[in-house]
């Protein structure tokens, strides 16, 4: 029988860390350790058996005790807001290098990174892949910094001969998500306009389910090595997505006409409106990108196996556990 594979999942406590931490610690062939600042958030994982381990993305001190005798790295952790840029670098480009650094000197087998199509900005052409390119000056400091890191990874992994992944999700949403399940619910019943112009737009929806498959993948495949991968379950409209927390909250959806929106953001560009609405959002909502998946499904054999319907009504029964509905 071989020895368990050393997995070390960073931002364990996170959605999306603790969703994989979790499949990961039910596998009997993995040998788990999570990384972070309050695992004391983790006790479910705690008591599953998993190593916890002491991790802050902005002291690099911290980082040998976390890559130490360990065959795979998966970084989840990472800044998330929407503003602060300098604490955003320092998390997103300068934490995601320094870690790969000090898991190549301890010898890691593989460094997973969890990156984001937010990379991408607003790409030039509708159907993207993974060989487009990544927008390292867009404004959104989020999409900036995530594409800035990967490439600051990807560079200090390939230079010291560390094996690499890097797995760019969609919207992530399901049981647990803030932003993509809780967020959006909220808007929707504080009858915030959601949808602009026809909403026949594409929003690009991953479920965690259908996530952690692929990084679990991600870790293990001998063809994944050196190559980045998007994961989503297929374009939808917003129409359909806001749709299914419309039908939820049985608040009917509010919209703004295209040629209202289009007003609104002229007005922004010249007043201080602070409005969530901006040029760039507004192109992004308008048009059909897809984010193609052809690569994860053909080379490692992913499928998306929750599908839309599914993923939605499973939100539903936690946002109803939650007092949220």
């Amino acid at each position: 029988m071989s020895d368990p594979l050393r997995i070390v999942v960073t931002g364990a406590t996170g959605f999306v860390g603790h969703a994989l931490a979790k499949r990961l610690a039910a596998d009997p062939s993995v040998s788990l350790s999570i990384a972070g600042r309050r695992l004391e958030r983790a006790q479910d994982l705690l008591d599953a058996g998993a190593t916890p381990l002491p991790f802050d993305l902005s002291d690099p001190t911290t980082f040998p005790g976390v890559v130490a005798n360990q065959d795979v790295v998966i970084h989840c952790a990472a800044w998330v807001g929407r503003s602060d840029s300098e604490h955003a670098d320092a998390l997103n480009i300068e934490g995601s290098r320094r870690l790969a650094d000090a898991a190549a000197g301890a010898n890691v087998g593989r460094f997973v990174l969890i990156s984001s199509v937010a990379s991408y900005g607003l790409p030039p052409t509708d159907h993207v892949t993974e060989d487009s390119p990544l927008d390292t000056t867009q404004a959104d400091a989020y999409g900036r910094t995530k594409a800035l890191g990967e490439l600051a990874t990807i560079e200090a992994c390939s230079a010291a001969g560390l094996p690499w992944v890097a797995v760019r999700p969609g919207m992530v949403y399901g049981p647990g998500s803030p932003g993509w399940t809780l967020k959006m619910v909220r808007s929707v019943q504080r009858r915030v306009p959601v949808i602009v112009g026809d909403g026949g737009g594409y929003g690009f929806p991953v479920y965690i389910d259908n996530l952690v498959d692929l990084i679990v993948l991600a870790a293990r495949h001998p063809s994944a090595e050196n190559r980045a991968y998007h994961v989503s379950d297929g374009p939808c409209t917003w129409n359909e997505w806001f749709g299914h927390y419309s039908r939820m909250s049985g608040v009917p959806l509010r919209r703004v006409p295209l040629f209202a929106a289009r007003l609104l953001v002229a007005l922004g560009s010249v007043l201080p409106l602070n409005l969530p609405l901006d040029a760039h959002r507004l192109k992004y909502v308008t048009r059909h990108i897809d984010f193609d998946t052809t690569r994860a499904r053909t080379e490692l054999g992913w499928t998306p196996k929750v599908s839309l319907e599914e993923g939605m009504a499973a939100g539903e029964a936690w946002l109803k556990e939650q007092g949220v509905l």
